[in-house]
């Protein structure tokens, strides 16, 4: 599936943390298709210090990219600028506080 899902996360803490790996589980745990969906996770400056240890943990999976946007931190310019950085034919919006049904796909 040519799809990619981008997470948008405009301030983190160890609420969102627990959220966002819930999020990211959601998207990897798809049923029903054959390969692994690509995860772009977009985040701002409010996120950018903590976000380095968060993002160390998927070092090794090389469908999740982290990217951080030092324009514009509301939800809107997030979105657009990971728009800006997907390689698949189609993508998904994802916010960190929500999951995916595992047949979403």
């Amino acid at each position: 599936m040519n799809i990619t899902v981008i997470i948008p996360v405009h301030e983190y803490n160890m609420l969102i943390s627990d959220l966002l790996d819930k999020a990211i589980e959601s998207v990897q745990k798809q049923e029903g298709i054959e390969e692994k969906l690509k995860i772009i996770v977009v985040y701002a400056n409010a996120a950018s210090s903590d976000m380095l240890d968060y993002e160390h943990k998927f070092k090794d999976n090389s469908n999740i990219t982290f990217l951080f946007n030092n324009g514009n931190a509301d939800y809107q310019s997030q979105v657009n600028f990971g728009v800006n950085k997907i390689t698949t034919d189609y993508f998904s919006v994802l916010e960190f506080d929500d999951e995916y049904s595992t047949t979403f796909f």
